[in-house]
């Protein structure tokens, strides 16, 4: 879905860029809001406070969070605390309920 986000400003843009239009995952336009929504009048406009800066990236987000599971704190006795993948997660049931709340654990490791 194609969305304009507009704030006060866009880091790295040039002066007066204060929104981006962005396509999916593909930025398909930087400037001020005028000349960026008329380009794109279908587009929804989502406006922020402050400024809009680069995303990050982590290309190995993918295996980090649905191939290695994150024990759950109340594990930490029989399971420890570091991220669990080969070997050491083979003998665990996982399910899907599992895999989910793992993932959320290892996002909030990854934030940190």
């Amino acid at each position: 879905m194609l969305t304009i986000h507009t704030a006060d400003a866009v880091l790295g843009a040039p002066d007066g860029a204060d929104s981006v239009a962005v396509d999916g995952g593909l930025v398909v336009a930087v400037g001020p809001f005028e000349r960026v929504s008329a380009a794109f009048p279908a587009a929804r406009v989502r406006r922020w406070p402050g400024l809009i800066g680069r995303g990050l990236v982590n290309v190995t987000a993918p295996e980090l969070l649905e191939a290695v599971y994150h024990p759950d704190p109340r594990e930490a006795g029989t399971l420890g605390t570091e991220p669990l993948s080969g070997a050491a997660l083979a003998p665990l049931a996982m399910d899907d309920a599992r895999w989910g709340a793992s993932a959320r654990r290892g996002l909030q490791r990854m934030l940190r």
